[in-house]
């Protein structure tokens, strides 16, 4: 629990112009806070295929964590539009996945698109951008 600027706890003594430990929980609700959760790496192979590994840098948790959150990688053209390739991805704890796509399938100037979907069942088509590259 963080220390938080504002009124001191009562317990702490502080006086007033001490903090509080925060009871705020971020959580899966604030972009930052998962964006830490996470991380993407893209590169092109020695054959021009584009290797993507995702790590899932939490030790406790899954990422996403529970069964009613989404997380999905996305492989665009350089049009933006539609989807080259897309994985679904559920991570355990402090584990990674790694994917190959063939050269024809993710051309130069194509991006990779990480995205987290915090509440699906309510808002489908609402999702963070947590990681988003162009790869030459």
């Amino acid at each position: 629990m963080p220390q938080a600027a504002g009124p001191p706890s009562v317990a702490s003594g502080a006086g007033p112009t001490g903090s509080h430990s925060s009871h705020r929980w971020p959580g899966s609700l604030d972009p930052e806070f998962v964006r830490q959760a996470q991380s993407l790496e893209a590169e092109r192979g020695a054959q021009g295929q584009l290797l993507l590994t995702l790590a899932n840098l939490l030790s406790v948790h899954a990422f996403p964590q529970g069964t009613h959150r989404r997380a999905e990688v996305l492989l665009f053209g350089k049009d933006g539009k539609k989807p080259l390739w897309r994985q679904e991805l559920r991570l355990a704890a402090d584990s990674s996945a790694s994917y190959v796509i063939e050269p024809a399938a993710a051309p130069a100037g194509s991006r990779v698109e990480l995205r987290y979907y915090p509440v699906p069942e309510v808002w489908p088509d609402s999702f963070y951008r947590l990681e988003s590259r162009v790869i030459h």
